[in-house]
């Protein structure tokens, strides 16, 4: 099951909010006025006990395969 459908039936989800990940760390960039990158560590949340269907390298190669 997907993670929005896991979301809508599991009774753990209700009042939650949830940043879903395949369990690898990816980091997010974000260019401030001073001119610096900085990077921050997208927590994952294991709560409802999903596991993502593809890891982030066979998302990337189903995307760019289905263009």
């Amino acid at each position: 099951m997907d993670a929005i459908g896991v979301c809508v039936e599991h009774p753990k989800a209700v009042g939650e909010t949830f940043l879903v990940s395949d369990g690898q760390d990816v980091s997010i960039f974000l260019a401030l006025d001073s001119g610096k990158i900085e990077t921050f560590p997208v927590p994952i949340r294991n709560l409802l006990g999903w596991k993502a269907p593809w890891t982030l390298e066979e998302g990337i190669r189903e995307t760019v395969n289905g263009i």
